[in-house]
């Protein structure tokens, strides 16, 4: 792969590695290297369904996620139904912000002041400007704007 070759074998041989009882997530993710490494023909929908279908079984019954959601769209690229889709993942949950946070956050992003977020939300205004520092920490954002283009990027206003 770092070399830019699919190379199916290899996938192959780390699900064969991988394969021990105990290692459902390495197994798991080796299946979807190999059926992302599959060659592009008419059959790589096929070839690929029962890897993706197992690695989506296992990664479901460990309550795994974000593999699980590469996985489902490796399977949707490919036309390869594999049941039920796990719910979206929250990207403003996954970065740590709060409830609070996230309505400072849609505030923010429409290009709010600290006071005119304070007034909307009933709270003080160095409440607010917490809040705000907070949401720029969790985002690794040097100002308001970036903070709202990545919020934006993230889908998480």
């Amino acid at each position: 792969r770092a070399a830019g070759r699919s190379d199916a074998a290899a996938g192959a041989l780390g699900v064969e590695r991988f394969g021990a009882p105990g290692e459902p997530y390495m197994t798991a993710y080796a299946q979807l290297r190999q059926a992302q490494a599959l060659p592009g023909t008419r059959g790589r929908a096929a070839a690929a369904a029962p890897l993706l279908r197992a690695a989506h079984a296992a990664l479901e019954q460990l309550g795994e996620r974000p593999l699980r959601a590469l996985v489902e769209a490796t399977g949707e690229r490919l036309g390869v139904a594999l049941g039920a889709a796990a719910p979206p993942l929250d990207p403003a949950a996954e970065l740590g912000i709060t409830a609070r946070e996230r309505e400072v956050l849609e505030l923010l992003a429409e290009g709010r002041t600290n006071r005119e977020i304070a007034t909307a939300l009933v709270i003080a205004e160095k409440t607010a400007s917490v809040h705000v520092s907070r949401i720029l920490a969790k985002l690794g954002a040097a100002n308001r704007g970036e903070a709202a283009a990545i919020a934006r990027r993230l889908g998480a206003v």
